[in-house]
């Protein structure tokens, strides 16, 4: 069985109450008992989208890492360079940022919904092709979208 935790809507500020509440639940899942394959972390990491954001979000979601594979996503208030650049490590750019990754068996597809320069998100079209050709290269695996 695989096992997945999920988070979302951080909204990482750079304020005392938003970094105690991330924090919060970084320990809780950090001090299960039981092993989980990984921690999905669905959009809104930042509230503003800046690199600092991004840095407190790395550094937020860091003891995550020291025990679990952790998967994240853009939303609709992120900024696609920044996360790319900070978050992923890679250059700064405005392509969608989807993703799929293995997790015990299970694909797990995570699906970029900022819209850069805009503060509402969606699936786009282009993502929701890419949505389709991914499930549909192979069909018989299980999948999360996320």
């Amino acid at each position: 069985m695989t096992v997945l935790a999920h988070m979302s809507d951080l909204h990482l500020d750079g304020g005392a109450a938003t970094a105690d509440r991330v924090r919060r639940v970084v320990d809780h899942l950090t001090g299960l008992p039981g092993g989980v394959d990984a921690v999905l972390v669905t959009g809104d990491l930042a509230d503003h989208g800046t690199e600092e954001e991004y840095r407190e979000a790395r550094e937020a979601l860091a003891p995550l890492r020291d025990r679990y594979r952790v998967l994240t996503c853009p939303g609709n208030h992120d900024s696609r360079p920044e996360y790319r650049a900070v978050l992923l490590g890679l250059p700064a750019g405005t392509a969608p940022v989807n993703e799929v990754h293995e997790v015990g068996g299970v694909r797990v597809l995570m699906c970029d919904s900022s819209i850069p320069g805009r503060a509402e998100g969606e699936l786009t079209p282009g993502t929701l092709h890419w949505l389709d050709t991914t499930l549909a290269a192979a069909p018989d695996q299980p999948a999360f979208v996320a």
